[in-house]
């Protein structure tokens, strides 16, 4: 005895579809990308006959036939000369070939990018140790316990991806600059700026303990023993001057290598 089957409901006639714009958006070709086939591209003619006109294959299959082993033992007809007969006609749009084959032999430029991981690793690294790549290897924050060869090819790869190291310079530049303006800007400098002199008062320095290093670390002193007096302003200034003109001099000069 056979089991019951289910009775399918029969689907309702859609009345809102347009049927003859779907058939037509069905027989629309793509949109092609390549600029030379599209140029090329004639509609009235089929694809397979648009591409053997530009000297282009529609089946590589056919075009390029790989021989069964049945094809291989048996031998070929050949005609009374000895040759195959087999001729290819040439192609009409042969310039469309050529402009393909002349961009794909032009060498790919490099790109070579580092990931936001490995890109804040060269930055820390570089802020705090410059080229020692020793001290590198024996920071906490070198996870993977890299040695300092490894290091410095990733820190050589960093350098040479222009994008990402004209933006880490970009960003010291804009340090340097800022805390220049800052200092400059400071009422402590009033007097620099206005070329009078400056009172050399007798103040005693802070005491740089333990104790002090740990509150500043925790936000309760604000400004280093180092610019408490004027004095110290003084002799601080020329040594920013000149950590900001070496700035702008590297930046520079890596510029200046990368455009030769």
């Amino acid at each position: 005895m056979g089991k019951p089957t289910k009775k399918q409901s029969k689907r309702p006639y859609n009345y809102s579809r347009n049927r003859k714009n779907e058939w037509k958006k069905t027989k629309k070709l793509p949109d092609i990308k390549c600029k030379e086939i599209k140029e090329s591209w004639d509609r009235r003619k089929s694809v397979a006959k648009n591409l053997a006109e530009m000297g282009l294959s529609a089946n590589p299959n056919k075009t390029i036939h790989i021989k069964s082993s049945k094809e291989l033992i048996t031998p070929m007809d050949l005609d009374d000369t000895g040759g195959v007969t087999q001729q290819k006609e040439r192609p009409v749009k042969e310039h469309v070939v050529k402009s393909l084959e002349k961009d794909a032999s032009k060498p790919l430029a490099k790109t070579n990018k580092l990931s936001d991981p490995d890109v804040f690793f060269c930055t820390y690294m570089l802020d705090k140790y410059g080229d020692d790549f020793k001290a590198m290897a024996r920071d906490p924050k070198n996870h993977y316990q890299e040695t300092p060869k490894q290091i410095k090819k990733k820190i050589n790869m960093f350098k040479n991806t222009p994008a990402q190291y004209e933006a880490y310079l970009k960003s010291k530049v804009d340090h340097v600059l800022g805390t220049f303006r800052q200092v400059c800007t400071s009422p402590v400098t009033a007097d620099l700026r206005d070329g009078l002199p400056v009172s050399r008062s007798p103040r005693k320095r802070r005491r740089i303990t333990r104790k002090y290093e740990a509150a500043r670390r925790n936000g309760h002193y604000k400004q280093s023993p180092e610019l408490l007096n004027n004095d110290s302003i003084v002799e601080a200034l020329p040594g920013m001057y000149h950590y900001f003109i070496y700035t702008l001099t590297r930046t520079f000069t890596f510029n200046t290598l990368q455009m030769e």
